[in-house]
């Protein structure tokens, strides 16, 4: 938390954080890596420094139920959940007039963005205070059947963040 960009190329074994935008979201290659993700992001403040962290995974292949996102999901959910508790976990239909209901198009109701499959962890949302300085996890499918899986490191640094940005609105 809080790591300015010299910092975190140091921490990814001299790997410079790549600026995606003309904002704060950096591609880097940190040296310790899950398999799950191919790439991650780092959300680093020029003036607060490294506030979260984002890891992405390839695109999941899944027949028509998503069993292998399931998979993939659930079983990544119960390992973080060893280490952070239980979450508040959302499995459902976002829009109840999708052409995409049925038990047998999950994989397609992720892509269109009707269903939603994510866990939370967080001291607001659960009670469970989080190791680390943590403030925020959060483990989710994208509508393009993807893993992403973010660290909010330390909800003071975040929201100092904000703050700065909400000053010229």
């Amino acid at each position: 938390m809080g790591m300015n960009i010299s910092q975190v190329t140091n921490a990814c074994g001299g790997n410079r954080p790549e600026r995606i935008e003309n904002d704060d979201r950096y591609f880097i290659l940190p040296e310790k890596k899950h398999p799950t993700f191919i790439k991650y992001i780092a959300w680093i403040n020029d003036e607060h420094g490294l506030y979260r962290i984002r890891g992405i995974s390839d695109p999941v292949s899944a027949d028509k139920y998503g069993r292998e996102v399931q998979n993939m999901f659930y079983n990544f959910e119960e390992r973080v959940e060893a280490i952070y508790g239980t979450p508040k976990l959302t499995d459902k239909l976002l829009d109840k007039s999708s052409l995409y209901m049925g038990e047998d198009e999950l994989s397609y109701s992720l892509r269109e963005g009707a269903r939603e499959l994510r866990a939370v962890w967080s001291s607001r949302i659960t009670g469970n205070k989080l190791k680390d300085e943590i403030s925020y996890v959060s483990l989710f499918v994208t509508p393009y059947v993807k893993f992403g899986y973010t660290f909010v490191l330390i909800i003071e640094n975040a929201t100092k963040v904000e703050e700065n940005e909400d000053f010229v609105l």
